[in-house]
């Protein structure tokens, strides 16, 4: 698509080279390299007088190839060749008045109310087309790291959870958690991971009273085969390196169910729940989304509790249907479930 205007005499054509499911690959950059050099021929062919030509593209391009396009703009006669990359255009969105350098050095004048109805014609269009492809850009190297990373033994894991108020150990009392991850098939050709944390011993954050926050001791262990990957160990960590022997892969999770348990009082307080493993969050889910079932787990608690922290009722938390058809609180509900092929598990950042 050729676009053309003269300002002061000065002849500036444009076109644009856009491509779905962009992915900056060897592929992606030489349809570029072909698209410019198509167009720059169409210009030229209708407009043999033409001394200036840019060039708009959603394809990100190594600086050697920029300087390829513009060379061969400037061997077909042109004085002024421009070259638009994706992550320049970002650059120039996210600062609207740096659109004005190129227009300066080919001396063009621009006033205030014409830059003004430019912007306001074209400035949210450009920005959110930009960002709409670099944001699927980003989601499909996400993917592919993820993808990479299932290769990796699964060398840690832990449950958290997100609080709405109250930090304190006399606010938040005993408390217990214990996720499961399983596959339901028979027979189940790996372990079950079983994770589970409790209030431990106060954490000050500072010396005075009001600085304690409260402890957790959390524990990491199989079934089928029976071992302990990590004993009880009280920390301000979400999750606790493993042996990777006992546990497989990080894609060995794949396609396997989540049995999450919390004590009733703690689900009053929480925001949302959810399951780390290897820097990967692979489930959280705000509390609005849950649906408390009064029951018990179906594997004992991993050490001896008092009979006031027995007292303390739990509950399982399943997941609301996506379409409920009855209204709360008799909600339809769905159990967890680790899909890979269906999403794509946030990727923490390391420290």
């Amino acid at each position: 698509m050729l676009k053309r205007g003269t300002t002061s005499g000065c002849q500036v054509w444009g076109a644009v080279g856009f491509r779905d499911a962009v992915t900056d690959s060897p592929e992606d950059r030489r349809w570029v390299a072909r698209k410019f050099c198509d167009d720059l021929q169409a210009a030229l062919t209708e407009n043999p007088t033409l001394n200036a030509f840019v060039f708009f593209t959603n394809v990100e391009l190594t600086s050697a190839e920029e300087d390829a396009l513009i060379r061969e703009g400037k061997a077909r006669g042109l004085g002024y060749v421009e070259v638009f990359t994706r992550k320049r255009l970002r650059i120039l969105l996210d600062n609207p008045a740096a659109l004005r350098l190129p227009i300066q050095e080919l001396s063009v004048p621009m006033s205030e109310s014409a830059w003004a109805s430019f912007l306001g014609r074209f400035g949210a269009q450009l920005q959110r087309l930009m960002l709409t492809q670099l944001e699927a850009v980003e989601q499909h190297l996400a993917r592919l790291e993820f993808f990479k990373d299932c290769a990796n033994p699964l060398n840690e894991a832990g449950v958290f959870v997100q609080l709405r108020h109250g930090r304190s150990p006399h606010e938040i009392g005993h408390f217990r958690i214990l996720v499961q991850i399983m596959s339901i098939q028979s027979p189940d050709p790996s372990p079950t991971l079983c994770l589970s944390s409790r209030d431990g011993d106060p954490i000050w954050e500072r010396g005075d009273e009001e600085g304690r926050i409260v402890g957790v001791k959390s524990r990491l262990w199989s079934r089928n085969p029976e071992g302990e990957i990590r004993a009880a160990v009280p920390s301000k960590q979400r999750s606790h390196p493993s042996p990777a022997s006992l546990l497989g892969t990080l894609g060995d999770l794949d396609q396997r169910h989540l049995f999450v348990y919390i004590t009733k009082p703690l689900f009053e307080r929480i925001r949302g729940i959810g399951v780390q493993v290897n820097n990967y969050v692979l489930a959280f889910v705000d509390r609005e989304s849950l649906v408390p079932i009064d029951t018990d787990p179906l594997i004992p608690w991993p050490e001896p509790l008092t009979d006031r922290e027995r007292a303390v009722p739990w509950i399982e938390l399943l997941l609301k249907a996506e379409s409920p058809s009855l209204p709360p609180p008799a909600w339809p509900t769905k159990n967890w479930y680790l899909d890979f092929s269906r999403s794509t598990p946030t990727k923490l950042p390391t420290t």
